[in-house]
């Protein structure tokens, strides 16, 4: 289980306008909200390989059909790989291919390992049902106001909670100004339309993946906050459950190796993703679930009906040093290329 490094900077310590400052648009910094459980964080942040190829395969954005989708997971399990490794000293450290490739191939390794690092926060830390690229909210319908042309990566639904995220990374220098500028991006998004509803986000969350010199991979995040609004009807809900699993759902229907996984008590449909060496599943009242959508026999509405009663139960528990299930009842397991890696 590597550890990884971890720091949070509140908006002063980035040099933010103080907190409640109007910024363009009218969108005002959400750090005068009670804060939130980023700043009590310790650090080091202990995370198992299954739970962060998990995150890698979250941040996808999968605009389909199946077979580019499984590609594209297998592409970001791939970079992963090439980023990252454990320490002699058990933590998350870079690989030696981040000091030989060119600054060009730097930035996108380390971008890679922000947007992994990002995700890896929504799982284990606020936690964020429904984490997904904006670019796929917006695909299935989402209605997200903009007031600048610039666009943050992530967005998310705790509980009833809308985050908006963006990540960063860098092969080492400074974390104050990419922290602003990422913090900056989240406020691109003025609301979020829901059911005809214009919600401010919850939380607005800069994530900074950065390799330090001692050569491991260091997370710097800033301003989370709390609030409540309300996300919708089921009807809603279900479609954005539709999404959130429909690249994991693909693989398991387009795969000729589909087999019951046992784990925290609960049954998991799953499918290998060939070449990765990882194995994803869900939890196979909800894979069920959603083939019955896909076939129409059901709707979006009774999607919802069935996965959140699911999701609130939860399971018994989540984690060992080779399998992960998510809050969400997605499941991972990992084979010894990745616990030795």
């Amino acid at each position: 289980m590597p550890n990884i490094n971890y720091q949070y900077l509140s908006l002063a310590n980035i040099a933010w306008p103080a907190p409640g400052a109007a910024v363009a648009g009218g969108v005002t910094t959400c750090a005068g909200a009670p804060a939130n459980i980023l700043p009590a964080l310790g650090t080091p942040i202990g995370a198992a390989w299954p739970v962060i190829d998990l995150a890698a395969l979250l941040i996808g954005v999968y605009p389909g059909p199946a077979l580019i989708d499984l590609t594209e997971m297998q592409w970001r399990l791939a970079t992963l790989r090439a980023a990252a490794q454990t320490t002699l000293a058990g933590g998350l450290g870079s690989t030696p291919l981040i000091g030989a490739v060119d600054p060009s191939e730097q930035a996108t390794l380390s971008y890679h390992m922000g947007s992994v690092l990002t995700a890896l926060m929504g799982i284990i830390v606020v936690p964020a049902l429904n984490f997904m690229h904006l670019r796929r909210y917006i695909a299935i319908g989402g209605v997200v106001n903009f007031v600048t042309p610039q666009r943050p990566d992530f967005i998310s639904f705790g509980g009833a909670n809308i985050q908006i995220w963006e990540a960063k990374g860098r092969v080492g220098g400074a974390v104050t100004l990419p922290l602003r500028a990422g913090f900056t991006q989240t406020l691109a998004v003025n609301t979020v339309t829901i059911l005809g509803v214009p919600i401010v986000p919850a939380s607005r969350i800069c994530c900074l993946a950065r390799r330090s010199m001692a050569g491991t991979w260091d997370i710097h995040v800033t301003d989370p906050t709390v609030q409540i609004p309300t996300v919708g009807d089921a009807n809603f809900r279900g479609k954005l459950y539709a999404e959130y699993y429909r690249p994991f759902n693909e693989v398991l229907n387009l795969s000729t190796s589909t087999q019951a996984a046992n784990f925290a008590n609960q049954t998991f449909a799953t499918a290998p993703i060939q070449g990765a060496d990882v194995t994803i599943g869900i939890d196979q009242r909800i894979a069920k679930a959603l083939n019955d959508y896909l076939r129409s026999t059901i709707s979006a509405a009774d999607l919802t009906g069935i996965v959140e009663p699911i999701l609130t139960t939860g399971y018994t528990f989540t984690q060992d040093s080779t399998r992960y299930v998510n809050a969400n009842g997605l499941y991972i397991t990992v084979g010894d290329s990745w616990t030795s890696h």
